[in-house]
């Protein structure tokens, strides 16, 4: 004769199935026989991190109100974690996100097959990140089963987009004059020396950079065409 029998989840996770019968009739009963079938137990984590919303740090006069992201603001990522084996993963899910700092942080004790679990996570963005247009964020989650055959580990990258803000400062002061006619104060005729400093203080390098001032004649000049963030340089003349 012949029967059929369903696998469950349970004979997954055991990696076995363990049938035993035997036979019955006329008052006499048969000897056992058991047979024993493997399963091909097949752990594995998909790990899917993406970016949900952010706050904006008001550092950029609101114009983050059109959606634009910039240093200071403070973005929130979402990390779903996802069993896509064919067996229950018995030992903690850990989950790990070297950017934002979080190691280790537990998203389930255990997790079936197709279920999941979530963290979330928040990164302020720096002027780096600025610079760079985007920041990439990189989260691991693991789970370490007794007999070794339940880790896995799935990379997942997410890029939120950055705004750069391009500032340009100028500073020009008197530094000095010629008193021609001795009088202790500028009148005609004297010669006025100036001294123009240029800073970026804005998120980026600056490049095609011009100076020009139409009332004096320049006489020392240390700026170039570039000008990376923080820089100074200055313009001398009379």
């Amino acid at each position: 004769c012949t029967a059929s029998y369903t696998i469950t989840q349970a004979d997954m996770d055991k990696g076995q199935i363990s049938n035993t019968a035997k036979a019955s009739g006329g008052g006499i009963t048969s000897n056992e026989d058991t047979h024993i079938t493997s399963t091909q137990k097949l752990p594995s984590l998909v790990v899917k991190k993406s970016f949900t919303k952010f706050d904006d740090a008001a550092t950029d006069k609101g114009t983050d109100s059109a959606g634009v992201i910039t240093a200071g603001d403070t973005v929130h990522y979402s990390i779903v974690v996802t069993n896509s084996g064919n067996v229950t993963l018995t030992d903690p899910i850990l989950v790990s996100d070297p950017l934002t700092g979080l190691k280790d942080k537990q998203c389930a004790a255990s997790l079936a097959p197709q279920a999941s679990c979530t963290v979330t996570v928040t990164y302020v963005i720096t002027k780096t990140d600025a610079t760079n247009g985007s920041v990439t964020n990189t989260a691991v989650a693991t789970s370490g089963e007794s007999k070794g055959e339940g880790s896995a580990t799935v990379f997942i990258q997410q890029q939120a987009p950055v705004d750069k803000i391009a500032h340009i400062t100028l500073t020009k002061s008197v530094t000095g004059y010629d008193d021609l006619d001795k009088s202790e104060s500028v009148t005609l005729h004297d010669k006025i020396y100036y001294a123009i400093v240029i800073t970026n203080t804005g998120e980026i390098d600056l490049t095609q950079l011009v100076i020009s001032d139409p009332v004096i004649t320049i006489t020392s000049n240390t700026c170039s065409s570039t000008l990376p963030i923080s820089a100074s340089c200055m313009v001398k003349g009379f």
